[in-house]
């Protein structure tokens, strides 16, 4: 069984949807919305992205914050991150440490 656009951007009950991409899987998550909203554009719903900017900021003792920069109230999120990847990297006390 496959889900057709207009079965799923067609109902009224669906919520939008947002996707936040974490640093490490940007690439990735540009096709996926790529991929979204050309499907989404099938079945009559309009939109540029469902990506949703956002950002991991560090600080000097090791912690993080996630920042959303836009609002989500009332989407169903999707937050896809590559918990594997030792790519990205930050400061810590002067030392490079792995996101």
């Amino acid at each position: 069984m496959t889900a057709s656009s207009e079965n799923l951007f067609g109902q009224t009950n669906v919520p939008p949807m947002g996707i936040i991409a974490m640093e490490s899987v940007k690439e990735i998550g540009a096709k996926i919305d790529k991929y979204l909203v050309e499907w989404a554009g099938k079945a009559g719903y309009e939109t540029d992205t469902f990506l949703i900017e956002s950002e991991c900021p560090r600080f000097s003792s090791g912690d993080a914050k996630g920042l959303i920069k836009s609002t989500v109230r009332g989407k169903d999120l999707f937050i896809i991150v590559d918990v594997g990847n030792y790519n990205i990297k930050y400061y810590y006390f002067g030392i490079k440490n792995a996101m």
